[in-house]
Parts: C-alpha cells; structure tokens; sequence
C-alpha cells in the first residue's frame, strides 16, 4: 500500500513541475525574451514530467490490480481448487515493495499443473509469513541470496519447500520456531507470530504437516505436506 501511496503522490510533484514550467514559458513571453532555446529547454522538462506521471500511473495501476487479486482471494470463505503456480507469483508480486529491500531474489519455481483443494486465503497466508520470515531473519545484513518455492505432486499430498541459502537456525533456536511470541531480532520485525500462524494453518486448515531442516550457514528448508483435498474434519 505504501508503494501504491508513494506512486500516486509522485503524481503531485510532476504536477507542481508542468505548472512551474507553464509559468516560466508565460512569463519568458511576456517579457519578450523567450527564445527557441528557452523554449526547447522547457518542452523537453514538460516531456519528461509526462513520461514520469506515466511511469507512476502504471506502477499504481500494476499494484492496484495485485491487491485486488489478493482482496479477491482472501474474501473467498470457500474450499476451491487451485492452481498453485499461479497463486504463488500473485502472493509473491503482492510482496514485491518488502522484498526490494533486500538483495534476495525470490523464485517460483512450482510446476503449473498442480493444483490443490483447500483455501486460498489460508495458502497465501503461510506463503507470506514463510517469505518474510526469510526477508527478516534468514540472512545476515546485506547479504545477498536466493528464495526458492519448489513443490512436486504424490499420491494424495503436495509436497512443497520454502528454502533460502541464508544464515540457517540454531540447534537450540529451531526448537522454538513455532512457539508464539518468539522471534530471533527485533520485535521491529514483527511479535514473532509468524511462524505459529504457519503452523496451525498447516496442521488445522489443511490437515498437512511442516518440518524444517537447517543448520547454521547451510541455510533453512521448510517442508510443507498439503493434501490434495482437504480433510472435512480439520477446521480452526
């Protein structure tokens, strides 16, 4: 949203700019001293203040349109069958303002023909807090890496992997990941929330299971086994 924000009000700039620039040609005019130069110099600041409000507006209208996909899918209350490629990059894109902040490159690389019954909303949800728990606590400052969202297809389950080449986890540390409230930073980052969320989702909504390998400067792997179909007797 604050990306959306810093678009459109950009728009104010390039504003006051093109109301600046008429000014100065109006009184070059009538002051009798405007020049072909004068002139030139002027059309080409008006030229480029379009091209920038045409740069903000796209950005915004490209923004706009993931958050109403996400609004889409988190106000949907019903089992459906999707394709989780295709949810993936929207999530992924949703996040791209947080992950600019980072040198780390996020990679979908889910096959697209697989599909799984169970909630959107709930999917999504595990997917952002696994990405930005990666984001804020995967990987030293600066350090530049790679997220990789990998999953292949079983009998009766997606088997699917959020894994980094970060700083890994601590022996002692990975036995509370999931405890509520426990974060290994700042709570700047967040109440140490996330992960719990991504477990109970896993466990409750979807009836699957979640493990983690990880060891300190070998990067972290969490493995996430979804049914295909949602059992009817798991709910929240």
């Amino acid at each position: 949203a604050y990306e959306m924000l810093r678009s459109l009000g950009g728009l104010g700039d390039v504003y006051k700019r093109q109301n600046d620039t008429s000014k100065k040609i109006l009184t070059l005019l009538d002051n009798k001293t405007l020049t072909e130069k004068n002139l030139r110099q002027e059309i080409a600041i008006l030229g480029e203040s379009i091209e920038l409000a045409e740069s903000n507006l796209r950005k915004a209208a490209g923004q706009i349109n993931n958050f109403k996909k996400i609004a889409v899918d988190q106000s949907s209350s019903e089992l459906s069958n999707f394709q989780l490629a295709t949810h993936t990059q929207v999530l992924i894109d949703s996040l791209e303002t947080e992950i600019k902040k980072y040198p780390i490159k996020v990679n979908n690389k889910i096959p697209t023909d697989l599909r799984v019954n169970s909630y959107i909303s709930d999917y999504q949800q595990i997917l952002s807090n696994l990405i930005l728990n990666a984001l804020h606590h995967g990987f030293n400052k600066n350090q530049q890496g790679i997220i990789n969202i990998e999953a292949k297809e079983n009998e009766d389950s997606i088997h699917l992997t959020v894994s980094d080449n970060g700083k890994g986890i601590d022996s002692d540390m990975i036995k509370h990941i999931y405890t509520p409230f426990f974060t290994s930073t700042s709570r700047s980052k967040g109440p140490g929330l996330g992960l719990s969320i991504v477990y109970n989702l896993v466990k409750q909504r979807f009836g699957g299971d979640i493990s983690v390998q990880s060891e300190p400067g070998s990067g972290t792997c969490f493995i996430l086994d979804l049914p295909k179909i949602r059992p009817k007797d798991y709910q929240i």
